[in-house]
């Protein structure tokens, strides 16, 4: 009877946390936030024939990240995801070592999903973060999570 009980807190206490409220960044409350400052220019790669990717930074305290997918191809194409996770970002250093990422600290449900995207139809995929990093370059990498139209894009970014 003790672990059935001791089973249904737990399932209780994760469901909690995993929709609990977070800081935007996924850092702690009070640490230091760099803003990031990036030329408004978006980065296009292809993720397969009819799918385009493009990968936005909006400046500020935090800064914005947009990944946005097109079907550039004449008919609907259906994206696939393994799990609750469609997409990610992750900046890296110089020596090319990960120093944040937007999902760290985030809790995804484990059911495998789809997105329909019509004929030059759009989505966004944006997120809001002040990674807690030193003045410097880096590399925003944004990941499309799609298993069959996968599409990683890369921008180089400053910190002040």
């Amino acid at each position: 009877m003790v672990s059935r009980v001791l089973a249904v807190m737990c399932a209780v206490a994760g469901v909690a946390y995993a929709f609990g409220p977070r800081s935007p960044s996924g850092d702690a409350a009070g640490a230091t936030k760099a803003s990031v400052i990036a030329a408004q220019q978006r980065i296009v790669a292809a993720g397969g024939p009819a799918v385009q990717g493009e990968l936005s930074v909006s400046a500020g305290k935090p800064a914005q990240y947009t990944l946005r997918v097109t079907n550039r191809g004449p008919k609907v194409i259906e994206l696939r995801f393994a799990d609750g996770q469609t997409h990610d970002f992750a900046l890296r250093d110089a020596s090319d070592r990960e120093v944040w990422r937007w999902s760290a600290d985030r809790m995804f449900t484990q059911a495998m999903r789809t997105r329909a995207l019509g004929s030059n139809e759009q989505v966004d995929f944006s997120e809001t973060g002040a990674p807690n990093v030193a003045a410097g370059t880096y590399t925003l990498v944004a990941t499309l999570r799609s298993t069959n139209h996968p599409i990683e894009l890369r921008q180089a970014i400053s910190v002040p």
